[in-house]
């Protein structure tokens, strides 16, 4: 009985969870901090990847840390030198919540 041919190949599929430039997440920011009381609804603010940490700070300092269940894809934009930002859209004297996307600049 004759064999059948085999072939082997792979190609790369696209894959959304690898487009950094289609990040849009909406995060409660983990341990917030002081700083909160002096930010307000609509700053934008830098998300930055320091030590395995993904945190989101301005200029009134640190705001909190992004939880780890949420910024895998983000953790390796970042990596990869790609730049976001968080923009406030809820906020209290304990609590924070941003939306990240791209830092189109």
């Amino acid at each position: 009985m004759g064999g059948g041919g085999f072939s082997n190949y792979t190609r790369d599929l696209p894959s959304r969870n690898e487009d950094c430039d289609s990040i849009l997440l909406t995060v409660d920011l983990q341990k917030p901090q002081a700083s909160l009381i002096d930010y307000k609804i609509n700053d934008i603010l830098d998300v930055v990847l320091k030590k395995e940490l993904v945190y989101v700070t301005g200029e009134h300092g640190l705001c909190g840390y992004i939880p780890a269940a949420q910024h895998t894809q983000l953790f390796k934009c970042l990596e990869k030198g790609k730049s976001f930002i968080a923009r406030i859209i809820s906020i209290t004297d304990t609590n924070c919540t941003v939306r990240i996307s791209p830092n189109i600049s």
